[in-house]
């Protein structure tokens, strides 16, 4: 069974195919998940966000960055099959701002 799905706000479009209604059920699921994570900054509450790839080393970086205040949202991957995951927790407890941090450097001495 096939089916179009479009983002909260209409940002992005996808097709989703499935095994009937539970298949096409946990395929929507899973790109709500990742694509409607977060409509806003959660530090300035700005609408102004995007998906933001890189790498260093050889480590991959899947986050939201906010255009107006520069803080980051990031998304976790699964050991096993690469899955992402919005990080909302870090050792069992919620993060603050629901998950969303500026980082600030080190001072200089």
């Amino acid at each position: 069974m096939k089916a179009h799905f479009r983002t909260l706000g209409g940002r992005i479009t996808f097709e989703v195919d499935g095994d009937g209604q539970k298949g096409v059920f946990k395929e929507i699921a899973a790109l709500q998940e990742i694509f409607e994570a977060e409509q806003k900054c959660g530090l300035c509450e700005s609408a102004r966000i995007r998906f933001q790839y890189r790498k260093s080393g050889r480590y991959d970086y899947f986050e939201m960055v906010c255009d107006d205040c520069r803080a980051i949202f990031e998304f976790g991957q699964k050991m096993e099959g690469g899955v992402l995951f919005p990080k909302r927790k870090e050792n069992g407890k919620l993060l603050p701002n629901g998950g969303w941090a500026k980082y600030i450097g080190e001072k200089s001495s």
